[in-house]
């Protein structure tokens, strides 16, 4: 049994309207689900004060609280997603994927969204420690 090649690595011209679909399709799953917010802000916390109440939280508390958020991105990058947003994101400029752009954007940025930007610089070990 042969594997056919993934969607997206096909030429454009060798790709028809349903594999457009299917590879616009998954994008959109991907970035739905990262729209999803945990609620863990305390009190009365809504808008921008909850989605970046984990940047306050001590680097103890958010590294026992893992919370499904963390857990999809966990997921997404061990499943190699981020592999392909990456290689989509490096072909931006290609027109064959421009329709996809957006979408690949709105996957970054609701990826990185809470991260401290000195944190995306560090290695990954040294992301837990303090300062």
């Amino acid at each position: 049994m042969s594997r056919d090649p993934p969607l997206v690595s096909v030429n454009a011209n060798g790709r028809d309207e349903k594999d457009e679909k299917i590879i616009s399709l998954g994008l959109h799953i991907v970035r739905n689900l990262l729209a999803i917010r945990d609620t863990v802000a305390e009190g009365t916390a809504v808008g921008e004060k909850e989605e970046f109440s984990n940047l306050q939280v001590g680097h103890e508390a958010s590294r026992r609280q893992l919370t499904i958020q963390s857990s999809l991105i966990i997921q997404l990058g061990k499943l190699t997603y981020f592999q392909l947003i990456l290689t989509l994101a490096s072909c931006a400029n290609k027109s064959e994927f421009n329709q996809y752009n957006v979408l690949v954007l709105d996957i970054l940025h609701l990826t990185f969204q809470s991260v401290r930007p000195r944190d995306l610089i560090k290695d990954q070990e040294q992301v837990g420690d303090p300062p």
